[in-house]
């Protein structure tokens, strides 16, 4: 049989020359390609296409899949720069307000001997934006405690947003006729 791709005769119940020892006439290969020929195709050689080079390189499928891999790691990393961002800006503020605060209550200090209506102070700006100012409301007529609350706030505006930090305290004056 010309031109068949059969393992080489053997006698019956022996291993086939090369082969496996376990594997019988006609059940495997010998061990080895052969030579160019109809037998290397049929044994699962590759046989380069007539007229085609073979090119090495990506699959328009593996680069989209790169690109998108790519386009969503960039996006989180973004996302994740741009909160940390806008959180070290109002952390900023945040300190801004404080030292603002802090600067009016030495400025303007809640004495004993003052008169309550001294204690309020109208806006008053201070740098980067920041207004301090303090308001004192009087306790109710029924309820002559003695107990003043003082509200100081330092207000500021960033980006067309207004932001505002608040300390409100309670303060205690005897009455004259105590002293």
């Amino acid at each position: 049989m010309k031109g068949a791709c059969t393992a080489p005769a053997s006698p019956a119940g022996r291993p086939a020359p090369g082969g496996d020892p376990g594997a019988r006439d006609g059940d495997a290969p010998p061990i080895g390609i052969p030579g160019p020929g109809p037998c290397r195709a049929a044994w699962g050689a590759e046989v380069p296409a007539q007229g085609r080079q073979q090119r090495g390189g990506f699959t328009l499928i593996e680069v989209l899949i790169a690109a998108a891999i790519l386009g969503v790691g960039l996006t989180a990393l973004l996302t994740a720069a741009s909160r940390c961002l806008a959180v070290m800006r109002a952390a900023q503020q945040y300190q801004d307000a404080q030292w603002a605060l802090n600067l009016g209550e030495l400025e303007h200090p809640v004495l004993p001997t003052q008169d309550y209506k001294d204690w309020e102070v109208s806006a008053e700006a201070y740098d980067h934006g920041m207004t301090y100012s303090r308001e004192v409301e009087e306790p109710d007529e029924e309820r002559k405690d003695g107990l003043y609350l003082l509200r100081s706030r330092v207000t500021w505006s960033s980006k067309n947003r207004r932001g505002y930090e608040e300390v409100v305290r309670y303060v205690f004056v005897k009455e004259k006729a105590e002293l």
